[in-house]
């Protein structure tokens, strides 16, 4: 029974050093702000850089020897791809119109997280998304991605989510497909 006991107080202690959760063991939880447009914040290709090597290095941290040897298999493998792939884009595209935004929505408990990083040109008539990279310490259930197209929808009316697309079936299917799958059987 004491060990039982011990495996507990183990479990809940690992489980409440998180970083999506709070020392009390809470989930964070996240609302949009009305309008949704409000959560997504300006930056700049440094901060954004800084950000995203900060999610590298705890995705690194917390790898065990194991995962380490199975690297190719490992669960955040498409956030450490969408991370070099953007610390690449900063370098190769410093000149370009892009900007960089962080969204971050409102915290039911009042954390202030960056969830997703986002990388949007300009157009003539609006703005395309070119890239969309979560937070390692992101899943669902604290907010639906959905939210963030909401907010990207607030911002700019003419938005393009093509490129975005073409080059990540993730959100082609969360936020194209799966809404129109889900239209046709209501």
């Amino acid at each position: 029974m004491k060990l039982y006991k011990w495996l507990y107080i183990v479990h809940v202690c690992v489980y409440a050093l998180n970083p999506s959760h709070f020392p009390n063991g809470k989930k964070k939880t996240y609302v949009s702000r009305t309008p949704p447009h409000e959560d997504l914040v300006l930056i700049n290709p440094s901060k954004s850089s800084f950000v995203s090597k900060h999610w590298l290095a705890n995705i690194i941290n917390t790898m065990t020897t194991r995962d380490k040897r199975y690297y190719n298999e490992h669960p955040d493998l498409h956030i450490i791809n969408r991370i070099n792939q953007l610390e690449h884009y900063i370098q190769e595209n410093r000149k370009q119109n892009d900007y960089y935004l962080a969204w971050m929505p409102k915290c039911k408990y009042g954390s202030k997280d960056v969830l997703f990083l986002i990388v949007c040109q300009t157009t003539n008539t609006g703005f395309y998304v070119k890239r969309v990279i979560p937070s390692p310490y992101w899943s669902p259930d604290q907010i639906g991605s959905c939210e963030l197209k909401r907010a990207l929808e607030s911002l700019n009316s003419s938005i393009d989510f093509t490129v975005l697309y073409e080059t990540d079936m993730r959100y082609k299917l969360a936020w194209s497909t799966w809404n129109i799958l889900n239209s046709m059987h209501s």
